[in-house]
């Protein structure tokens, strides 16, 4: 990366090709509750936002818990 080019962003000041891909990023989903959390009405502090990679979102649920309440993927 050209010296010009890295003081230009640690300035804050973004490139055309940055300002392309930042737009293109799109944000998890809320994928809500896992069952066991709702049957047990768990406060959220409680709970753990955990990732499914095949929905592309975040559900939460109890520490132990892995299944995806939407899809059902075990494997984050």
């Amino acid at each position: 990366m050209p010296d010009d080019e890295l003081s230009r962003l640690l300035r804050g000041e973004t490139t055309e090709s940055s300002e392309d891909a930042s737009s293109e990023v799109s944000h998890p989903r809320d994928l809500g509750l896992s069952k066991l959390a709702r049957a047990l009405s768990k406060r959220p502090s409680m709970l753990f936002g955990k990732w499914c990679s095949r929905c592309r979102g975040i559900w939460y649920g109890l520490p132990l818990e892995s299944e995806c309440p939407v899809c059902g993927n075990r494997h984050g």
